[in-house]
């Protein structure tokens, strides 16, 4: 009916939807349609009853429906706790379609087909796949709690193992952080984890501030000269599953790929006596000289640049090679990567497994994994994911399986 709907952050950090005209559209004068109370929307898609919303928040998502006929009354949709959900299917008014298809992952249980009927409010199986024996075996659960950081701020945490594991401070837990660019990791399944389940481990996913999981306000917190709040949400999130009897810390292994190199490899800097191991894949390390790079220069809104004063104490801050100290007892760490990587470039881990190896006091390894056929993915073929998959969990389950 010659309304255009466009999801904008302008002036609203964790985003609204705003309505104007089609034929001559003014974001200046259009008309706010919605807004979340709490969480940030993360997409909109459109069917031919009305738009559905996904809104993040803490990690998982939540679904509303604004029916094209009161499209400033939102509708709650009902779907499973502590989930992620994908549209699959938003075919809109051409297709004579009303609702969506969703995409539903959790951390206990694989993709599953969901669908949202026009004029229902809760979203339904479609029952087309099956659930694996392995996980009715298992028996998974998940929490989400909220940890106080080294500032009091309180930082999203989901914990997912079997039913039933003692909490007896002994279990092996894998400590997952990325916190960069906005980007959240929402809940999944994946082979590597049902096998950590299976061993008896606990799996662990900080959504630290420099991801998305609480709006643009949070991604801002773990910026340029805030930085430092990313890495210090994950030595807290460490010491909270000590506090709380999950495990202890040789027993943690934390693991961070990519930007996550900064936020493991300055964690392991900062507090090495936190951590039993730690895996950095990928890992952006040496952050001063990443400018250099022909990737660097656009990810210079996300760091800032070392050709600054500002930008360079920032960054000199979040760089984990230079914080590596000689005589230091780091724990037990393996370094890996993909030779053909272009995104972060090879001599990144090397630098870094090579520094830490000079310095190292204590007795745990410093490893170095390459694959010669891969780049900053885990490789290209079933087989390369796997062959990686085995020898990271054969890592972790050797440093902190007890």
């Amino acid at each position: 009916d010659g309304r255009l709907f466009v999801h904008t952050r302008l002036n609203a950090p964790n985003g609204k939807i705003v309505e104007t005209s089609l034929e001559d559209p003014d974001l200046e004068t259009a008309k706010t349609v919605f807004e979340p109370a709490m969480g940030s929307i993360k997409e909109i898609v459109w069917a031919r009853d009305g738009l559905y919303v996904k809104i993040l928040e803490g990690g998982s998502s939540r679904l509303v429906r604004l029916p094209f006929g009161a499209i400033d009354r939102p509708e709650k949709i009902e779907i499973p706790k502590n989930t992620s959900l994908r549209f699959h299917s938003a075919p809109g008014f051409a297709s004579g379609f009303d609702g969506v298809i969703l995409d539903v992952r959790s951390w206990t249980h694989p993709s599953r087909p969901f669908i949202v009927r026009a004029g229902e409010t809760v979203a339904k199986a479609l029952n087309l796949v099956e659930e694996p024996e392995l996980l009715q075996e298992l028996d998974l659960v998940t929490r989400q709690i909220m940890v106080p950081s080294h500032d009091g701020v309180k930082v999203p945490v989901s914990i997912i193992h079997r039913k039933g594991l003692p909490m007896d401070g002994k279990n092996p837990v894998l400590l997952i952080g990325y916190g960069a660019y906005g980007i959240t990791i929402e809940p999944s399944l994946w082979d590597m984890d049902r096998t950590l389940y299976e061993m008896g481990g606990i799996k662990v996913v900080a959504h630290l501030r420099g991801g998305g999981a609480l709006g643009d306000s949070w991604r801002l917190a773990g910026h340029k000269e805030t930085k430092p709040n990313t890495w210090k949400d994950l030595i807290a999130t460490a010491q909270a599953l000590v506090e709380e009897g999950y495990t202890s810390p040789e027993r943690i292994c934390a693991s961070g790929r990519s930007a996550g190199g900064i936020t493991v490899g300055r964690a392991i800097t900062e507090a090495s006596e936190a951590f039993g191991a730690a895996l950095i894949g990928v890992g952006l390390c040496d952050v001063v000289r990443f400018e250099t790079t022909p990737n660097g220069i656009p990810n210079i809104p996300e760091y800032g640049s070392v050709k600054t004063e500002e930008g360079f104490r920032a960054i000199h801050a979040m760089s984990p090679y230079h914080h590596v100290k000689n005589g230091t007892g780091y724990p037990a760490t393996l370094v890996y990567h993909g030779a053909n990587d272009t995104r972060v470039e090879l001599w990144q881990s090397l630098k870094m497994a090579a520094r830490l190896r000079k310095a190292q006091a204590g007795p745990a390894p410093i490893l170095l994994r390459i694959d010669y056929e891969a780049g900053h993915s885990t490789g290209g073929s079933k087989k390369q994911r796997h062959l990686l998959n085995a020898d990271l969990l054969a890592f972790f389950l050797a440093h902190c399986g007890g």
